[in-house]
């Protein structure tokens, strides 16, 4: 009888906690996303392997905050945190962008294209994710354009128990600085300006098919939702910003090897 009645109490608990994972609230779009603070906008840049610089120099254009460092706070509603949600950022969508595969622990998924880390008790994620553009310097942009309204990045959080709601939480724009998939002199150099500069143009020209729309989540520095003159004002003080902390990025030959992008 004693046996049985163990058996039965431990059921009622597994049982009791099955439920409470089911009914545990997923996390919805009242989530809350790095915004830029003037344009509004949901939007991050991916780093190089370093360590996180303050902006330095010129912080008033280049923004408060470490540079590459983001976090997430998983909400189920206005006022109702989701403590150790796993959050997950979709890069598939996002043109000629690489992410290192070995970004996080557990490790970027490369044949999905995602990074995924767990949230704390207070429901917050912390990311710094190591990434890069292979940008053709404007030479016709033959991977084709983004959105101007919705970032390339989706983000995706469960409700702790491996349990995620129908929608994304909500999506990010991606800048790269390091725009040439190169380490050469560090991540981030006067090689990936030049890249920056040539996109500019292109974006400029009567020959742009994709005007007046045309854009691209890698060059948008400024985080306004075009690419333009701004973006490479604000490309010199990020590469002012991070010269004395200017690590390698991620190389597709080296042990710190890149994922290959969905869409090239």
């Amino acid at each position: 009888m004693t046996r049985l009645i163990r058996k039965a109490t431990i059921m009622t608990v597994w049982g009791l906690l099955v439920a409470g994972a089911a009914l545990a609230a997923v996390p919805t779009s009242d989530s809350q996303l790095p915004t830029n603070p003037v344009t509004g906008r949901n939007a991050v840049y991916l780093g190089s392997y370093t360590s996180y610089p303050s902006p330095g120099l010129r912080p008033s254009i280049v923004g408060p905050g470490p540079l590459y460092q983001f976090t997430i706070t998983v909400k189920s509603s206005p006022t109702q945190v989701v403590p150790f949600s796993t959050v997950k950022i979709d890069f598939s969508a996002c043109k000629k962008l690489y992410i290192a595969a070995n970004n996080a622990d557990p490790p970027t998924n490369c044949a999905t294209n995602t990074y995924r880390v767990v949230a704390n008790g207070s429901g917050v994620a912390s990311f710094a994710i190591v990434g890069e553009s292979d940008n053709p310097s404007g030479a016709a942009n033959p991977e084709g354009f983004e959105s101007t309204t919705q970032g390339c990045a989706a983000v995706w959080a469960d409700n702790g128990f491996g349990v995620y709601g129908p929608n994304p939480i909500g999506y990010l724009f991606i800048g790269t600085p390091n725009e040439d998939h190169s380490s050469s002199g560090g991540a981030v150099t006067g090689a990936d300006l030049s890249a920056l500069i040539g996109d500019v143009a292109f974006v400029a020209s009567p020959a742009a098919t994709c005007s007046p729309n045309c854009f691209l989540n890698r060059s948008d520095f400024d985080q306004d939702g075009a690419v333009g003159g701004a973006d490479i004002s604000k490309m010199v003080d990020i590469i002012v910003a991070v010269a004395a902390y200017n690590g390698p990025g991620c190389d597709p030959l080296a042990a710190n090897n890149c994922c290959l992008p969905r869409i090239n």
